[in-house]
C-alpha cells in the first residue's frame, strides 16, 4: 500500500506523509487543506485507497491472486472519475490540490 500512497499523494500535489495508523490515515485527510470542496475529493481518494486496498488484501488470501500497487492505484484514480462523471466538477490534476 506504501507504493500506492506514494503516487496517490504525487497524483493529487501533495507531500508524502507516513503513518502509524488508519485512524491517523483517516484524520490527515478530514484536516486536509482548506478548500471543503477539495477536502472531500480528498477524502473520497483516501477511501477509495483503503477499499482498494482492503480489496486487494481479500484477493491475496482467498484467492492466492496479487494486486500490484500500481493496479491498485490505477484502481483508485478510476473510482475517482467514475465518482466525478455525472457532471459534478472534477478536480484538476495538473495543479496541486492544496
Amino acid at each position: 500500500m506504501a507504493i500506492a500512497l506514494g503516487w496517490i499523494f504525487n497524483w493529487c500535489g501533495v507531500q508524502i506523509q507516513h503513518f502509524s495508523s488508519v485512524s491517523n490515515f483517516i484524520n490527515f485527510a478530514v484536516n486536509w487543506g482548506h478548500s471543503p470542496k477539495k477536502r472531500n475529493i480528498f477524502i473520497a481518494i483516501y477511501y477509495g485507497l483503503l477499499w482498494c486496498s482492503c480489496k486487494a488484501k481479500n484477493e491475496v488470501v482467498f484467492n492466492k491472486v496479487y494486486i500490484s500497487s500500481l493496479k491498485m492505484a490505477d484502481s483508485v484514480v478510476t473510482m475517482d472519475k467514475i465518482a466525478y462523471s455525472d457532471g459534478q466538477t472534477k478536480p484538476n490534476r495538473t495543479e496541486p490540490m492544496g
